[in-house]
């Protein structure tokens, strides 16, 4: 065989370098891999995300055209209120739907502003409202004073009705579930308590 340089004395160095080419490949390969257990599981944690914020609205579609269906609400006011629920959270699906189509093309991140904490609190209550009297469940709504924060308001509401929506599901029938936010020295704070 020709060999440019002639034939080395000692294979070691060639050993070794194949040697350290094979930790490099290694360790190349353990990182791809890594990388595709980390997309699989961002992936399946995106899904169940998606499932359980489709699951909540709805169920207040589905629970408030059972309502009307059958007749039971008590005045024309309830009946209006129910119809502004149904459409108000099939609005909440159409936003939610396209922000779940936006996140697939372009990875869009949250809306981020001046939040008024203390509305978005409440708001979330009144809207859950009626749920949690038809599972025979009060509200108690403790925001003092003024509340507000950078972020993304519709993230906010939300994630409290999940919360609620969670709060109901596994407490007892007749609990009071507490939602409350405070302004403590530029700190937000938001929480909910329940008996679940």
């Amino acid at each position: 065989f020709l060999v440019v340089g002639g034939i080395p004395k000692s294979r070691v160095p060639a050993s070794l370098l194949l040697f350290a080419a094979s930790i490099v490949l290694a360790i190349a390969g353990f990182a791809s891999l890594r990388s595709e257990v980390r997309l699989v599981q961002a992936r399946e944690r995106f899904l169940a995300n998606v499932s359980h914020e489709l699951r909540t609205p709805l169920q207040q579609i589905l629970m408030f055209v059972q309502l009307l269906r059958l007749g039971r609400t008590r005045s024309d006011a309830e009946r209006e209120r129910s119809l502004e629920i149904i459409e108000t959270e099939t609005h909440r699906l159409i936003a939610l739907s396209n922000s779940v189509l936006a996140a697939a093309k372009l990875g869009t991140q949250l809306k981020s502003g001046a939040v008024d904490v203390a509305n978005v609190v409440r708001d979330a209550a009144d809207f859950f409202a009626p749920l949690a009297q038809a599972r025979k469940m009060n509200i108690d709504v403790d925001v003092r004073g003024p509340v507000v924060a950078r972020g993304d308001a519709g993230a906010l509401r939300q994630i409290l009705v999940n919360v609620l929506d969670n709060a109901a599901k596994y407490g007892p029938t007749g609990q009071t579930i507490r939602i409350a936010a405070r302004d403590e020295h530029k700190i937000v704070r938001v929480w909910v308590d329940d008996s679940g």
